[in-house]
């Protein structure tokens, strides 16, 4: 089985971190790298071509616009957010922008993992509580996690 080669970009040890040990836990996963800025991780992916890019565009050192970088530079690349960051707006930009998934922090690892599967076959994948953000009309309830 080929395995799926990744790139993580977040500035927070903590989260890189634990990324890095849910992807080393699947066999199917390899971790090629990790960027703590936006513009590392633009120049990651020139040198070692994932097939996956993880990443947190409200990281510090990081905007959405990180990922219409990551387009010009590699646009068969697939793009996975892991965020915080429940606004419709950024949603719906980061997916215009070229992001094939997003998911919470707060999701579990079989979700994070099904989300990374998924968006190596260009599949989209959106847990719960994005789903839940596309279809509410209350964007009062938008923007933070509860």
């Amino acid at each position: 089985m080929k395995k799926i080669n990744i790139v993580v970009g977040d500035s927070q040890y903590l989260v890189r971190s634990g990324l890095e040990g849910l992807i080393n836990s699947q066999e199917e996963f390899k971790l090629l790298s990790e960027a703590t800025t936006g513009s590392e991780l633009v120049k990651l992916i020139r040198s070692v071509k994932p097939g996956v890019v993880i990443l947190d565009y409200i990281s510090s050192d990081f905007s959405l616009d990180v990922i219409r970088k990551i387009k010009q530079v590699s646009p068969e690349i697939k793009i996975l957010v892991i965020s915080s960051d429940l606004s419709r707006e950024n949603i719906f930009m980061a997916i215009e922008l070229g992001a094939n998934s997003f998911v919470t922090k707060n999701c579990s690892e079989e979700e994070i993992v099904n989300a990374i599967i998924a968006t190596s076959k260009n599949e989209r994948f959106f847990c719960n509580r994005i789903l839940e953000v596309f279809i509410d009309r209350d964007d009062e309830n938008s923007g933070t996690m509860q």
